[in-house]
């Protein structure tokens, strides 16, 4: 071996040693949080693996402090905080360094292509479609237009007490209350009680499971389309992404027909429901500054009816007990 390729030879590891050198100074000036120690390529994940993860997390944080570090597959870390001042500085003051997140499988496949306010990555299209979702879908006066839908719901569900009671039944509270929340945002949605809603509700279960948790495609982003066809997830929420479009569709297209058909009969249309708020936006969608098609609505009434699950009935059932209450102001 010549002069040439030993000299060769101690360049490439002086190079290494002073990278690694930098490194180890660039972490220090960073003072990253401490966290639980790590393996090769899976990182941290082996302290949450088969455990309810916010229990662990708990415990991690009772030996690690109230900020920590944990480093999810070989590239991605993730800072835990689990006290009421951190999180307020991460939620409230540092909201802007911190509302990114990760591109998620299921958001891609089942969330018509990170499409709605869930999934959807920071960028001026999650801003847009948010804003729109606030002024229009979400907004005070659409929320009390639904009041009459609250209404008969409650009705509905004393008459069942009353049934029950005269005949000495029991009543399952947990059943009524998901039965209330369920119907509620169902007619607000898209106007009706499908008969197929139950097949749409397991759906939605399924999607909530596999967007939980640490999922093995997700821990490695440039490998998740292989890791998912791997693991079996792209065919389960490819499964579950028919489910949905197939009901959507079928909704959507109800819904521009039924409108049509007013149109035609020289009626007043009037926006109804979620859908119907849509359809009319999709009409003029430059106001919006991106363009409203099917998938956008299809992603909104998604975001909708996942609520149901994500947020306890007892909310509904708040909202609707307030609805009753007779106001003061005169």
């Amino acid at each position: 071996m010549d002069d040439s390729m030993y000299n060769a030879i101690l360049l490439a590891l002086l190079a290494v040693s002073i990278l690694t050198f930098l490194h180890l100074v660039g972490s220090r000036r960073r003072r990253l949080p401490p966290g639980p120690s790590t393996l090769p390529v899976i990182g941290s994940v082996h302290h949450v693996v088969n455990t309810l993860v916010h229990r662990r997390l708990r415990d991690l944080a009772a030996v690690h402090g109230p900020i920590m570090m944990l480093k999810i597959g070989p590239t991605m870390p993730l800072v835990v905080v689990t006290s009421r001042e951190l999180a307020r500085e991460v939620l409230k003051v540092q909201d802007p360094n911190f509302a990114n997140r990760p591109r998620l499988l299921v958001g891609g496949i089942c969330g018509y292509g990170w499409a709605d306010i869930i999934f959807a990555p920071t960028s001026d299209y999650w801003r847009k479609i948010r804003k729109l979702c606030i002024q229009e879908v979400l907004s005070p006066k659409r929320i009390l237009s639904f009041q009459c839908i609250r209404e008969e719901e409650v009705a509905r569900q004393v008459d069942a007490i009353r049934a029950a009671a005269a005949a000495g039944a029991p009543v399952n509270l947990t059943r009524m209350l998901y039965d209330i929340s369920s119907r509620t945002i169902s007619r607000s949605s898209f106007g009706e009680v499908r008969p197929d809603m139950p097949v749409f509700q397991d759906a939605i279960k399924r999607v909530i499971g596999l967007s939980s948790g640490f999922n093995v495609p997700d821990l490695f982003p440039r490998l998740r389309d292989v890791l998912g066809e791997l693991t079996g997830m792209k065919r389960k929420l490819r499964e579950i992404h028919r489910t949905f479009d197939a009901i959507l569709v079928d909704i959507i297209d109800k819904r521009r027909r039924e409108r049509a058909q007013m149109v035609a009969a020289g009626k007043e249309v009037i926006d109804e429901n979620v859908v119907d708020v849509m359809l009319t936006l999709q009409k003029n969608d430059d106001a919006w500054g991106f363009p409203v098609t099917d998938s956008t609505i299809k992603a909104v009434v998604l975001v909708s009816l996942l609520l149901y699950y994500c947020i306890s009935p007892l909310f509904f059932f708040f909202i609707i007990i307030c609805d009753s209450i007779p106001s003061t102001k005169k």
